[in-house]
């Protein structure tokens, strides 16, 4: 199997990244933006995930001792969802990224890297994983403050939408939570769509005595009057992966093989899309002894698929599944997310202990 590599110039635009690990003086709080040359080389570029910036380093096994937190409380990467010509990375507690690609010939491909500004409205919560509204990547802030015994309060502003052509994430209504106003205590926890698009939600609110849950389904989020009350058990169920036969057919195919190569049979497959709404779950076999696979996909003329395990192996296909495998990583840390931007992949990683991150980041190569 092939090693993916890549190596970026950058170029002075705005502020761009750090210098690498075990240089302090080049250890500033530079964020992940600006814009950057990538060419095949020898080596991938990583950054580390900070609570207020993203540093370059050399490999997550230079990455900062992060003493180890509730993942709700750690900067992660929660999805990676392509729209349009971006792929869009919201980061728990920091904000959006919004990657694009450009093709300067000789000079090679351009990566221009955008954040939200407007951070201190995601630093007190928990970010979603990403989803679509209104055609724009969207994600929800919520207070998942569960193992804290004085919860924060809920957030005001629930729902935040990014496009590149703004410097600010957008504040954005949800008509489909109106039954569960955040003005009287209620807080949007688990969401998801799918993949015949429908939407559930479930709605807590803590009281002095046991706190409150309801549980939702509709099919738009834009009309309140088609929100509908359900008992957990459909919720659950609901949640539930769908079998990887009802997924599109590029999907299907590389489902398929994976189940085949896959020692015990079993697989677990978070792919984002806008095709879906966002994050769509499908199986193969029994989730429960699974192995998870994590990636993103887009339909057009010709569909597109990227797919990772936690361990590594990645599986790519725009008219072919090919196989190949990412860098290893140090022992206790998983790959969490991968997108694609033309040949440039981006993969995301997670030092883990239980339900416990210490230090988190992204990876960055050409294949």
């Amino acid at each position: 199997m092939n090693r993916l590599h890549v190596s970026l110039t950058a170029i002075c635009l705005c502020s761009i990244f750090s210098g690498c690990a075990k240089q302090p003086a080049e250890e500033t709080s530079r964020t992940l933006s600006g814009a950057f040359f990538v060419q095949p080389s020898q080596q991938p570029l990583w950054f580390e995930f900070q609570k207020d910036s993203v540093r370059q380093i050399r490999a997550p096994a230079e990455a900062s001792l992060n003493s180890f937190e509730p993942w709700s409380f750690m900067p992660h990467a929660t999805g990676m969802l392509p729209v349009g010509n971006s792929l869009n990375i919201p980061v728990n507690r920091i904000g959006f990224y919004a990657l694009t690609l450009e093709d300067r010939g000789t000079d090679g491909l351009l990566v221009a890297v955008k954040k939200t500004v407007n951070m201190a409205d995601f630093a007190l919560y928990t970010v979603s994983e990403p989803f679509i509204l209104n055609s724009l990547p969207t994600v929800l802030l919520t207070n998942r403050d569960i193992w804290s015994s004085t919860p924060a309060n809920a957030p005001k502003k629930r729902a935040w939408s990014y496009s590149t052509a703004h410097e600010n994430a957008l504040n954005v209504a949800i008509p489909a939570f109106s039954s569960v106003p955040s003005e009287d205590g209620w807080e949007i926890r688990n969401f998801f769509v799918t993949t015949q698009r429908m939407w559930y939600f479930s709605a807590a609110r803590h009281t002095e005595a046991e706190p409150a849950l309801r549980f939702f389904r509709t099919p738009t989020l834009e009309d309140p009057d088609k929100t509908e009350e359900i008992p957990p058990t459909a919720f659950s169920v609901a949640h539930e992966a769908a079998d990887y036969r009802n997924a599109p057919p590029v999907l299907r195919s590389i489902f398929g093989e994976i189940g085949e190569q896959a020692e015990q049979k079993s697989a677990v497959f978070k792919i984002f899309s806008p095709e879906f709404g966002g994050m769509a779950l499908f199986s193969i076999g029994n989730p429960e002894n699974a192995i998870e696979y994590f990636g993103c996909y887009a339909e057009g003329e010709t569909p597109r698929a990227l797919i990772v395990s936690s361990t590594g192996l990645l599986y790519e296909t725009a008219q072919k599944t090919a196989l190949r495998r990412l860098p290893a990583l140090p022992e206790g840390f998983v790959w969490t997310a991968a997108g694609f931007l033309g040949p440039v992949v981006v993969a995301a990683w997670e030092e883990r202990e239980t339900w416990h991150i210490g230090s988190a980041g992204l990876v960055f190569l050409v294949y």
